[in-house]
């Protein structure tokens, strides 16, 4: 079940970023050919927007209480005409309808937050940085602790990433006020200083 919704969740993601315009945004932590941006842009800056599409449709029609499930239904029928019309605004919103209330399941931001540290420490290819970035900042973006650690320490001088320690210390604060990670106090206080 788990993995159904896994693969879900990435299939809507995959499809929102081709309504967006954009690919994933993170940065590679790695000189990889892979790399997806030289540039970081932290969790807490593009996917909570992207991730809370709010309370009503464009074509006013109420979110409440409406699962993943029913909101890729609506979804695909907004982008393929199924009742007769094509609407990529309303399709953009239930997407992102859907992707939230998925990634609002604790076991989907644990299985994202863990698939992301086996993408940055595999035990047989190279380490893939970007994927493990943009895992984490899908689960950090529906406030995942752990996820939010993990960004921070790379915001801290990950590998082929500049520091940025405002970022860094911005991202270890949302990690504390989400429950916190192991050493996430001590980490708020050296880089307060």
């Amino acid at each position: 079940m788990v993995i159904a919704a896994v693969i879900a969740t990435f299939a809507a993601v995959f499809a929102a970023g081709l309504l967006f315009g954009f690919a994933f945004h993170g940065a590679s932590n790695a000189p990889v050919a892979t790399a997806i941006s030289a540039t970081p842009a932290p969790a807490d800056l593009i996917w909570p927007d992207l991730l809370e599409p709010g309370a009503v449709s464009p074509r006013g029609q109420s979110s409440a209480g409406v699962a993943s499930d029913q909101a890729f239904k609506l979804a695909d029928a907004r982008l393929h005409g199924i009742d007769g019309q094509t609407d990529a605004d309303e399709a953009r919103f239930w997407l992102r309808v859907g992707i939230a209330d998925a990634l609002a399941d604790d076991r989907l931001r644990w299985a994202l937050t863990q698939l992301g540290t086996l993408y940055a420490r595999p035990q047989a290819s190279p380490a893939d940085f970007a994927a493990a970035r943009a895992l984490w900042e899908l689960a950090a973006a529906k406030k995942d602790p752990v996820a939010l650690c993990f960004l921070a320490k790379l915001e801290e001088g990950g590998p082929g990433v500049p520091s940025n320690k405002a970022t860094a210390l911005k991202l270890y604060k949302l990690a504390k006020d989400a429950g916190g990670c192991p050493l996430s106090d001590q980490a708020i206080e050296r880089l307060s200083r």
